[in-house]
């Protein structure tokens, strides 16, 4: 569970050791999932009643690329994040529309 594994300095360590594993984190209704591998947070998925609603995949510390998906599976949003924050090109995708949006 997240609550056991200590977060600082964009290091993740179980017992005082660098923890390598998974860890799961209930946040109301979702279900978030972290893979983290040597201490780094590698992958972040998020899920509502077994689906899918968001993927992070870590590049560097609280950098890497973030997909949103809709209820249904079909991916919604994307692009770059760097510290929460949306950075680069982001695309939304609706109908058979693709909008882009730059931050």
């Amino acid at each position: 569970m997240k609550n056991e594994l200590v977060f600082e300095d964009c290091k993740i360590t179980y017992k005082r050791e660098l923890y390598t594993g998974h860890y799961e984190h209930i946040k109301g209704n979702n279900r978030v999932i972290g893979l983290v591998r040597n201490g780094e947070l590698i992958l972040e998925e998020e899920f509502y009643q077994k689906r899918l609603l968001m993927k992070k995949k870590f590049t560097d510390c609280n950098k890497g690329y973030q997909k949103f998906f809709n209820q249904d599976g079909t991916l919604l949003r994307e692009g770059k994040f760097e510290n929460s924050e949306k950075t680069g090109l982001w695309k939304t995708y609706i109908d058979d529309r693709i909008y882009s949006e730059e931050y």
